[in-house]
């Protein structure tokens, strides 16, 4: 006992204190008990009331929320005073308010999630029980009466950082509503096809996203996917890539695959191919499948071969672009792209004579033909040339140019063009023109002729 003392006589004379206890803080929904002594008319329990005040004799109205219970007492001892002359109160809490947060569901239950103190939206959804479909719901959070935000339920849940995830207080009130939706049909190549329910303003694309995607074989391009939207009314639109179309209630939404043909593309192509193509193609479009004809092809005299057919069409170069013909292919057709035996030659007084391939599509001049030639050597001269031209029937009219004439003065029409077939002679200038012109053509002939067998 005497150690005991000894304690308490060093515990006082360090000058510590015992520690207080922090007064509680009133809140609504609290239940307070009052107690006056000696009168027992003015003392009870009292709740506070959605305004933060209770309602007591003598004392009336007092608004009690927001106070501590020291704080209350003391307002209660003074307002009996104006009454009674001396007067004892004790206040305390009775029983406290459970904290929560009233969650309002679309089908019109509410549940009180209990919070200690707060917790994000998200874990009071996810405590409330709530039912119905994430990305058919949008939430709305009360405070002291006022909407202070409004969410997606479903990005919410998804965690996506552009929707808000903030503190939901004690007392907040959340209202869950259905969102307003378009009943839309999704068919055809998509993940998911069946009836969905959009959001207001969704465009066909974001549909067909809606609906798990395009799901299409590896070998159909994207592009050749068709979408259309049938109306109510029975009329269908196609929709391209870029279009801003919005869906309306009771549209479909068809998401069609091509159906493919098989067509062979052989011959002076860049690449050799069975091509599986849309139904009803072009003619074009089956050579640029195959790469598109190559330089030394004739793309002006494709062979089309249908069962026991043969037809002839064009897909001639013109700009750098083709150009083809109308001709609808069908499956099992063969197209063949034949050589581009178009030539002319060049012989006499030139640095190399012969034959040159011409490029469908190219205008040829005497200056082209004289450059592939590599020119007019020392012996020969530009006054003396002509060209030398197949005619019907086998014949060969011979034309004199002076092409000195368009070297020296510019004079186009001594610069003509040469055609398939034709002789560019270079003379010298002491020989007879049509003399040579004659014997070295027949030899040239008889040449070319036995190197072509």
């Amino acid at each position: 006992m005497r150690s005991l003392a000894v304690l308490a006589l060093v515990w006082v004379g360090s000058g510590l204190a015992p520690a207080q206890p922090v007064p509680a803080t009133v809140r609504v929904g609290d239940t307070l008990t009052v107690f006056v002594d000696g009168y027992e008319e003015y003392s009870g329990d009292f709740i506070v009331q959605a305004d933060g005040s209770i309602y007591a004799p003598i004392v009336e109205r007092l608004v009690v929320a927001g106070r501590t219970t020291v704080q209350v007492q003391a307002e209660v001892r003074r307002r009996l005073l104006r009454q009674l002359r001396r007067v004892s109160v004790s206040v305390l809490i009775k029983e406290q308010r459970k904290r929560s947060v009233a969650v309002h569901s679309p089908d019109g239950t509410v549940n009180q999630v209990e919070i200690p103190d707060s917790r994000d939206l998200r874990g009071v959804l996810a405590g409330s029980g709530l039912r119905g479909k994430p990305d058919e719901l949008v939430a709305t959070v009360f405070r002291e009466g006022k909407a202070i935000q409004m969410v997606p339920v479903d990005r919410l849940f998804q965690g996506d950082p552009e929707v808000w995830n903030g503190r939901v207080e004690p007392d907040d009130v959340v209202v869950v509503l259905s969102r307003e939706s378009v009943p839309v049909w999704v068919v055809g190549a998509v993940a998911k096809p069946g009836l969905l329910r959009v959001r207001p303003g969704t465009t066909v694309q974001q549909t067909v996203a809606s609906a798990g995607g395009l799901t299409f074989p590896e070998d159909i391009p994207v592009s050749d996917i068709r979408l259309s939207v049938r109306k109510a009314d029975g009329s269908e639109t196609s929709v391209t890539e870029d279009s801003t179309e919005v869906v309306q209630p009771g549209d479909t939404v068809y998401a069609r695959i091509p159906r493919l043909i098989r067509v062979s593309v052989l011959g002076w192509v860049n690449r050799v191919t069975d091509a599986r193509i849309r139904e009803e193609s072009k003619l074009a479009d089956a050579i640029a499948f195959a790469g598109g004809v190559r330089e030394t092809g004739a793309a002006s005299r494709v062979l089309v071969f249908r069962g026991s057919d043969m037809m002839t069409a064009s897909a001639t170069v013109k700009d750098d672009r083709l150009e083809a013909a109308q001709l609808a292919l069908q499956d099992g057709d063969v197209v063949f792209v034949p050589q581009n035996q178009d030539q002319f030659y060049v012989i006499g007084r030139v640095g190399r004579p012969g034959a040159f391939p011409m490029l469908e599509g190219r205008a040829y001049r005497l200056s082209d033909a004289l450059g592939l030639a590599q020119g007019i050597d020392s012996l020969g001269t530009p006054r003396r040339m002509a060209i030398v031209r197949p005619t019907v029937g086998g014949k060969y009219v011979t034309i004199p140019v002076d092409f000195d004439l368009w070297y020296r003065d510019g004079k186009a029409e001594a610069n003509p063009e040469v055609l398939p077939g034709d002789f560019v002679f270079v003379s010298t200038a002491r020989q007879n023109l049509l003399d040579q012109v004659s014997r070295i053509i027949s030899t040239f002939l008889v040449v070319d002729a036995v190197f072509r067998r």
